[in-house]
């Protein structure tokens, strides 16, 4: 309980926090609710979430809960692929006590997938699928272990970290962990269905256009489409069928 201790958000700022030394950083950023900081976490880098101010007991409560579904998935990860690396950042603590209330979370060295698309261009297919074989294992986890989905799922969610001791096989984080709702057989497709359009726009650099859940362009369009292998193609146009029975039914199947 840390409730007398307010922060200075202030690059340099130094707190103890239940028996831990931290230097806040520079700020990345800011969301709806939160803003984020870099921080030093006993000499470690982490990532800071600060709830913004003004905000009601509602927000505050759907601010805590990233932390508390982050544990809840992490955990059942463990259980389904306990020799996997984990996809889902490490979380190291939360406090809505202080003043303003405050989220501990791994920080992640790599980059956006949409941003390394962005920059580098498309990647290799075997990078590519390495990152939807991840992908894959998290959903397996949330919908099959935990009957959730993962509703608030965007392409800047999904980071790529570069594997020191297996190039080529990058590390897929995803963050972002505050809306988990109880899985239907909408909410499963609707996650495949985003995870594919995010897996076909890491092989094309491009993001097909869609509404309702059904694609409005051909996938054919993009000119790298044509470069990938056959399995690969045939793999999307399936996930991406504009006839959902058609589609894969689960992330294992």
């Amino acid at each position: 309980m840390n409730e007398n201790l307010f922060l200075d958000l202030s690059e340099g700022f130094e707190f103890e926090w239940n028996g831990h030394h931290i230097v806040v950083g520079r700020r990345l950023g800011e969301g709806l609710t939160s803003e984020v900081f870099r921080a030093k976490f006993d000499g470690n880098a982490i990532v800071i979430k600060v709830l913004k101010e003004a905000s009601s007991d509602s927000v505050k409560e759907f601010f805590m809960s990233e932390g508390r579904n982050i544990t809840s998935v992490r955990n059942q990860w463990k259980r389904q692929y306990p020799d996997q690396i984990q996809v889902i950042p490490e979380f190291l603590g939360g406090d809505q006590n202080t003043t303003p209330p405050i989220l501990l979370m791994e920080f992640i060295s790599g980059m956006e997938i949409k941003n390394v698309v962005s920059e580098q261009g498309p990647l290799a297919e075997p990078k590519a699928l390495s990152l939807a074989l991840q992908m894959a294992s998290m959903f397996d986890v949330l919908h099959n272990g935990l009957n959730r989905s993962y509703s608030d799922i965007k392409y800047e969610n999904f980071w790529m970290v570069e594997n020191n001791e297996q190039p080529g096989n990058p590390i897929l984080k995803v963050t972002d962990w505050n809306v988990l709702v109880d899985k239907t057989p909408e909410s499963e497709s609707r996650d495949l269905f985003y995870a594919s359009l995010y897996i076909y726009a890491m092989l094309t650099g491009v993001m097909p256009r869609f509404s309702m859940g059904r694609l409005s362009s051909s996938l054919d369009q993009a000119e790298k489409f044509s470069e990938i292998t056959l399995g690969m193609q045939m793999f999307l146009r399936k996930a991406l069928h504009n006839n959902v029975e058609r589609r894969f039914l689960n992330a294992t199947e």
